[in-house]
């Protein structure tokens, strides 16, 4: 565990809701870089668990319920690492509390959730709410859109994330992404696909036309209603169709690619999710036979980084905030579900 940096006087104070597995790499330890932000206090469902993790990971305070958080004065904003269908409940809770949110993906179950939800963050202008897509927040993402962008009208688009499930803390049998009843399934869980096709369409105005089909492969020894794969393909009123994989069965590496075609050429983006791990960004002209790569290892801090930071500033400095804003919006949350 490394050494925190020193926290600004100003700060934003962070409840945790839930010791997931998740909360070390995308909060705990970004937070550690950050000044301007401070894991405050955490909450679940079993307080010996709370315990334990705070012990472990340094944080002063634990709470008996995640409402006790919510009730926190202290606390400026929560992080939701809950199981997907835990998600529109307490975000809706926090920001009834008053607290910016910060919700893991998929912010919401279904597309009938997303709509409430954004009517409740629209009642609350003053609180900064964010899905936690952190992968777009890197800069390595955003002028991979940009090399994409300038090579034209897009025709077609492949986005692939291809993990086996052996990489997965639990079983086929047992992991929470694999049960109905928390909102599983592997395009629940790999929504990442969703974002990025729409990321990289670039088109604000663009609207789905047709899904032109969908293919899951159900579990094969537990609940026959969720999916461990899905392939799809969508059809814009740009004219651009898109091929999404979703995937947790075998491969030998994992697959986390972004392939755009344009008029004028082809963009590939090479690990979109983790950029700052590795990634290439290959692009091939109309007409020639030669493409251009970059290749980058280890490149600047975590996407997880990128985002906490975003999300601290932008509460901190409200409309005098100049930096990037790659936060996943309300409107993306209820475009996405549909």
């Amino acid at each position: 565990m490394g050494q925190d940096v020193s926290k600004a006087e100003k700060c934003v104070n962070v409840g945790v809701l839930g010791a997931a597995n998740i909360v070390e790499n995308s909060l705990l330890d970004p937070a550690r870089n950050i000044p301007t932000c401070r894991i405050y206090c955490v909450a679940a469902r079993d307080r010996s668990k709370a315990d334990a993790f705070a012990r472990r990971h340094r944080i002063d305070k634990v709470h008996d319920t995640y409402d006790d958080v919510l009730g926190d004065a202290d606390v400026d904003a929560v992080y939701i690492p809950l199981p997907n269908s835990c998600h529109y409940e307490w975000a809706v809770k926090a920001l009834e509390s008053g607290k910016h949110v910060l919700l893991e993906k998929p912010a919401v179950s279904n597309g009938e959730e997303a709509e409430k939800l954004r009517a409740v963050v629209e009642q609350h202008p003053e609180l900064l709410f964010a899905e936690a897509y952190h992968w777009r927040c890197h800069p390595a993402v955003r002028r991979a859109r940009e090399r994409a962008r300038v090579l034209g009208t897009k025709t077609n688009m492949t986005v692939r994330m291809r993990i086996p499930a052996a990489y997965l803390p639990g079983s086929l049998e047992t992991d929470i992404r694999f049960q109905r009843n928390l909102a599983g399934g592997a395009l629940m869980d790999l929504c990442y696909v969703v974002d990025a096709m729409h990321f990289f369409l670039d088109d604000p105005d663009a609207t789905l036309e047709d899904v032109l089909r969908a293919d899951p492969v159900l579990h094969p020894g537990g609940d026959k209603e969720i999916d461990i794969a899905m392939e799809a393909q969508m059809a814009f009123s740009t004219g651009c169709k898109a091929d999404l994989d979703a995937s947790f069965l075998p491969v030998l590496i994992p697959d986390l690619d972004v392939e755009v075609v344009a008029a004028d050429g082809i963009m590939v983006l090479n690990n979109f999710v983790l950029p700052h791990m590795y990634h290439s960004v290959e692009v091939t002209r109309e007409g020639s036979r030669k493409s251009q790569t970059d290749r980058h290892l280890l490149d600047g801090e975590s996407t997880y980084t990128y985002q906490l930071r975003e999300f601290s500033e932008r509460i901190l400095q409200g409309e005098e905030y100049a930096g990037p804003r790659c936060l996943g919006t309300i409107e993306e949350t209820v475009r996405n579900m549909h």
